[in-house]
């Protein structure tokens, strides 16, 4: 199995931040095409890990807190002005959580991919309905950290047409997933609910 290209990683957050890229990283008309499949993401879960003592803890987490979370790891005191999205057909692998500048929609960090949950060379298919409205489907959880799978998620999409006749998505999932060790904290692991919002698009 193929690596996942996981870049910018969290790594490179603090470089952009120092450089003044974050504006200029993509032109005003990428954002604008970027963010027609960006979508808010709202998360509750729970992280696992060990204190100093040992003892396996429990910490509520939400989308904020894990962005708090990500930032901090990067250096980064303030992540107000970041936030966590879903990320459609982010690449020919799967859909990506990302974490981006929440005022221009410039990625900074794509943090975990949702790969291979339909994927024929593999033996993969995705439980889908006659109309092809819904979709249920395991897809392996990928970050930086490791080319092989670091979790997995039961994701659900859908799609419904509103009154206006525009058509609206929906993606929801059961999502579990690791990080490693590092300064400051133990093994942690990650178990929660995502679900998706209303569509986010930046102008120029």
């Amino acid at each position: 199995m193929e690596p996942s290209p996981l870049v910018p990683t969290i790594k490179r957050m603090r470089s952009l931040v120092a450089l003044g890229l974050l504006a200029a990283v993509l032109l005003p008309g990428s954002v604008q095409g970027q963010g027609a499949f960006l979508y808010e993401l709202k998360f509750r879960g729970t992280c696992y890990e060990t204190n100093l003592a040992g003892v396996i803890t429990a910490t509520p987490m939400t989308e904020t807190s894990l962005v708090a979370r990500l930032a901090a790891d990067a250096s980064i005191t303030d992540s107000s002005w970041m936030a966590l999205v879903y990320h459609l057909n982010s690449s020919a692998l799967g859909d990506t959580i990302d974490v981006i500048n929440a005022t221009n929609g410039v990625t900074l960090n794509s943090y975990l991919g949702l790969y291979f949950g339909s994927d024929e060379t593999l033996g993969r298919v995705a439980l889908t309905n006659a109309e092809h409205t819904a979709q249920k489907r395991i897809d392996y959880i990928y970050t930086s950290e490791n080319s092989h799978s670091m979790g997995a998620s039961m994701t659900s999409k859908s799609t419904v047409t509103n009154s206006t006749g525009s058509t609206v998505l929906s993606v929801q999932g059961q999502i579990q997933w690791v990080v490693y060790p590092r300064s400051g904290h133990s093994l942690r692991i990650y178990t929660g609910n995502f679900n998706t919002g209303k569509p986010l698009s930046f102008g120029n």
